[in-house]
């Protein structure tokens, strides 16, 4: 009999942190699953360090050249044998009761594609829980509370500022992944995660449980955020868009609104960011790639672009005097 969940892990050195991702997968209370790691032409000996665990029946490895994360993740796709596929990085973790309570949120709404869970973004200074507060109080026992319709779910996003699933915390029904034929874009620098939970979130909605149950370590070793460049953002959200106009005329429909709004924000978001490092270079590479707002096309003049940088660091100062004030 197949497995309720396939779990797909991409690793690509990660030998200090692997083992506490795959013993979080191992240890869930919902056993009823198989985990298939694709190694991503690791160099650092990072399949040696769980070859221990790989004794477990329902563990597979498979070692491959270096293709990236999302080729790794297709890989583990076209494997996967299970109803649901979950993701997890190999340098997060999940509380032992995140799968039961996904199977939890797939029992109370089995028509719908997409669910997950909040988390919590861990670093060497600080733990952020990523709830999404404002959706207002969740009677798990009304499953309609629970879902978040396409529409809200890209305003929250902008809203939030930051992602209300992560590859770590969402859980797919497979079936919508061969019937829309839907992958992780290759060659995508940043966001191709964003391709595949717009294409099914703009079908289904998302099946959002409030529980904070995945650990998100954003200071790990390779983290993609750690070669971040806002030429290489700015050229991925363009290849995004790309793609996501392909989806979306393959099901007779143009990219929604809501949906060419978010991307908007992330490309103020990437120019703001640009402005943050000092780098107008880039930061005119930006405006000239995406028709950001007219505030922003100002700073196309270095004094305009350098008194913004000044003011941003005033504003980030206010935040932490705020900050400081209210948790004393």
């Amino acid at each position: 009999m197949h497995p309720f969940y396939t779990v797909v892990m991409p690793l690509y050195n990660k030998r200090s942190v692997v083992q506490r991702a795959v013993c979080s997968v191992l240890q869930q209370s919902f056993e009823d699953l198989e985990m298939i790691i694709i190694d991503d032409g690791s160099t650092d000996g990072s399949v040696d360090e769980i070859r221990n665990l790989t004794s477990d029946s329902r563990v597979r490895v498979l070692e491959t050249e270096n293709f990236g994360a999302a080729s790794a993740r297709n890989t583990g796709i076209d494997l996967a044998s299970g109803k649901y596929i979950a993701f997890i990085d190999a340098d997060d973790e999940w509380d032992h009761g995140f799968l039961a309570y996904m199977h939890q949120l797939i029992e109370e709404n089995p028509s719908r594609i997409v669910f997950s869970s909040a988390y919590t973004e861990v670093s060497a200074i600080e733990r952020k829980e990523r709830l999404i507060t404002y959706l207002g109080k969740f009677d798990l026992q009304v499953a309609s509370q629970n879902i978040i319709e396409a529409p809200d779910y890209f305003q929250k996003l902008i809203e939030a500022g930051f992602s209300i699933n992560n590859s770590s915390t969402t859980v797919i029904d497979r079936n919508y992944l061969s019937k829309y034929r839907v992958r992780f874009p290759i060659r995508q620098k940043y966001y191709e995660d964003h391709y595949v939970w717009y294409s099914l979130i703009s079908i289904g909605g998302l099946v959002y449980g409030p529980r904070v149950l995945v650990n998100i370590y954003k200071d790990a070793e390779n983290r993609s955020h750690s070669s971040w460049t806002a030429r290489l953002a700015i050229d991925s959200l363009v290849q995004l868009k790309m793609s996501l106009d392909i989806f979306y005329s393959g099901i007779s429909k143009t990219v929604p609104g809501y949906v060419s709004r978010t991307i908007n924000k992330r490309a103020e978001y990437i120019a703001r960011v640009a402005i943050r490092q000092s780098n107008f270079e880039e930061y005119k590479y930006v405006i000239s790639t995406w028709p950001v707002g007219i505030v922003y096309q100002f700073a196309k003049h270095s004094v305009v672009f350098y008194l913004y940088k000044r003011l941003a660091g005033l504003m980030s100062i206010a935040r932490k005097l705020k900050y400081m004030r209210f948790v004393n």
